[in-house]
């Protein structure tokens, strides 16, 4: 075998590493995309479950449901500290940049301090989603 067999086949070898590179860059990419997405519909679907907290907030013969708000919560952190992180359920508690003056019409203070809270955490689960990588 010559000289020119041995190039030949480096260059055969080459050529198979950087596509195998390849294809694992794009399926670690492929994977990460579907994660980023799974994490977004999950943000949706507590933000879907916190409108449903408030639907009901001018209706005066329904008490607001705290141990409801306090398990969508709970749930809220325990996801948000398994697939973001820390600082995440950090910024959950944090009222800042979010809109604390938004009140039910027909509401009482009860409710609208039910109302207040879904409404932050509804903003910071609007902020989080638009944080992750598409």
């Amino acid at each position: 075998m010559g000289p020119e067999f041995s190039a030949g086949l480096f260059c055969a070898a080459t050529i198979t590493a950087t596509i195998l590179n390849q294809q694992h860059v794009i399926a670690a990419k492929v994977a990460e995309q579907a994660k980023n997405k799974d994490a977004r519909e999950a943000l949706g679907s507590f933000m879907a479950e916190g409108l449903k907290l408030i639907a009901g907030c001018s209706d005066k013969s329904a008490p607001p449901n705290w141990p409801q708000l306090n398990d969508w919560i709970n749930r809220i952190k325990t996801f948000l500290r398994l697939t973001m992180g820390d600082s995440y359920v950090v910024r959950i508690d944090s009222p800042a940049g979010a809109a604390i003056d938004r009140e039910c019409r027909n509401a009482d203070a009860t409710y609208n301090q039910l109302h207040k809270v879904v409404t932050i955490i509804n903003f910071r689960l609007d902020q989080f989603s638009s944080e992750i990588g598409r």
